[in-house]
């Protein structure tokens, strides 16, 4: 999983970068999500995992807005991170057996 991982932290985005925060207490990631061309406007939201769901989501932060390109990115994100979430999880089931 390590080789996955290192792969996803490069990840080169056109409109957007994810940046890792600490998550104390927490198993699992968390992310804020910047415009590369406005960085200056702050947090556009976080990325974070909802246990009920199983699932990496995008809570955006009030007064946002976004086209089908940042949109793009966000899933993009989501959907990887959470395929690895996934991958860990079958793996330490696999350690137990």
């Amino acid at each position: 999983m390590e080789e996955c991982t290192s792969l996803i932290e490069y990840t080169d985005y056109k409109f957007l970068s994810f940046d890792a925060r600490p998550n104390p207490g927490k198993k699992t990631k968390l992310w804020s999500v910047f415009s590369k061309f406005n960085p200056g406007v702050g947090s556009l939201g976080v990325v974070c995992f909802r246990p009920a769901w199983r699932k990496y989501v995008f809570e955006p932060s009030q007064n946002t807005v976004y086209d089908a390109g940042c949109l793009d990115e966000i899933r993009s994100f989501l959907v990887t991170q959470t395929t690895l979430w996934m991958v860990g999880l079958v793996k330490q089931k696999e350690e137990k057996v």
